[in-house]
């Protein structure tokens, strides 16, 4: 899907029993960016269900200002940094490289153990943790958003192309991010919260049902990060 900065385009689904997640979790989508977030002055938001009206706040993965990938959740919903554990890349995770390129981004939460592995292109990157000890994820009644910010007015808007935006119930390991980010999975493996392949579709590949609707009238592209390779049952298959 291509989303625009400058018509505030976003998707959203409602919150749903299976996309509050308040245990360990796996965030990973492709992007490819029209420009970096330090060039436009703010915030890509990249999947959120953060919304501060009402204090609904649970997890959020983001692009800063900075290029820099962020991660965060609150335990209680609540706004004080004493309730919010914060994760960030030591260093930009886009570059001016980037632009334009398709990027593989990936954050995997070990929420009790207060740990998250970031990834670009499947390889780990250093980040650092502002831990505040915890170990839960609220469960908030938050819609969750991808390409914006969830509270009320949305903001944050992402300007570039998503692709294969996925979420997980489980920290995913190395491997399992790398050896599967350019296959087009089933929908049906275990732990899978939400998928959406973005195939001129909005719907969600997993049986929990979690459809997005676009705002601002985004348009589908053919321009992919990868093609023709699905799993099956006896393994992978050119379509």
């Amino acid at each position: 899907i291509d989303l625009e900065l400058s018509s505030s385009q976003y998707l959203e689904a409602p919150d749903s029993a299976s996309l509050s997640v308040t245990g360990n979790i796996t965030i990973e989508l492709w992007v490819k960016l029209e420009q970096l977030p330090s060039t436009s002055g703010t915030i890509f938001s990249l999947v959120d269900k953060f919304n501060g009206t009402g204090d609904q706040r649970s997890y959020e993965c983001a692009l800063l200002s900075t290029d820099k990938l962020r991660f965060i959740y609150s335990a209680n919903g609540g706004p004080l940094a004493s309730d919010i554990n914060t994760y960030t890349s030591d260093a930009a995770i886009v570059v001016s490289g980037d632009v334009g390129t398709w990027v593989h981004l990936a954050i995997a939460a070990d929420v009790a153990g207060q740990s998250v592995v970031m990834y670009k292109n499947g390889t780990s990157v250093a980040n650092t943790a502002n831990n505040q000890g915890e170990t839960a994820i609220f469960d908030s009644t938050s819609v969750l958003r991808v390409g914006s910010k969830s509270d009320g007015a949305a903001g944050q808007f992402f300007d570039g192309l998503i692709d294969e935006a996925r979420i997980w119930s489980v920290q995913r390991t190395a491997a399992q991010i790398d050896q599967n980010k350019s296959i087009e999975l089933n929908g049906t493996e275990a732990n899978f919260v939400a998928y959406w392949k973005l195939n001129n579709l909005y719907s969600d590949s997993t049986n929990n049902g979690n459809t997005l609707t676009p705002s601002g009238n985004p348009v589908f592209s053919s321009d992919v990060p990868f093609k023709g390779v699905v799993t099956g049952i006896f393994g992978y298959f050119d379509v």
